[in-house]
């Protein structure tokens, strides 16, 4: 199973629309997961238009985001469970502060916020922040694989 995953798209703010590589990206995924900072309904649309998407609210999400949406979530992915939050505060710990957050026996978590991309296994956790498509000097978006129960992660520049 593959999985995209995005988050800080801050869309109409710093851009009009998704970079199209991502969105070639994600027409052939199975999940889109957004960690929040959509923005606008209408970028949240268009990704749900690309895939089945999960997703949660970022700091910079409008009212309407931020009622449909939850802070954040797990979901189960083939035997998995993948922690989905978007984050706050300075970059100091973000991964930690967002650790945090979940249960010890949790499989992956991902987070947004920082706009730079991270991926770390701590233990049997990947922690995995695929940055922003949006932002320089990164622009950056991830995937996910999911095999034979094992989480791997790969950030893709735009």
């Amino acid at each position: 199973m593959t999985i995209g995953v995005v988050s800080d798209t801050h869309i109409p703010v710093r851009v009009s629309q998704l970079p199209e590589a991502l969105v070639r990206a994600f027409r052939k995924v199975d999940i889109i997961m957004h960690a929040g900072d959509f923005v606008s309904f209408e970028a949240y649309e268009a990704l749900r238009q690309l895939s089945r998407l999960e997703a949660v609210a970022g700091n910079m999400d409008d009212s309407e985001l931020v009622s449909l949406l939850p802070s954040k979530k797990e979901i189960a992915v083939d035997g998995l469970t993948i922690g989905l939050i978007h984050g706050w505060g300075g970059p100091a710990d973000l991964p930690g502060r967002m650790r945090a957050q979940f249960s010890s026996d949790i499989d992956c978590i991902v987070f947004g916020h920082s706009h730079v991309p991270y991926t770390r296994k701590e233990g049997q956790t990947l922690l995995f922040n695929p940055g922003s498509p949006v932002f320089s000097p990164n622009q950056t978006f991830g995937l996910l694989m999911v095999e034979n129960g094992v989480i791997s992660g790969e950030i893709i520049p735009c």
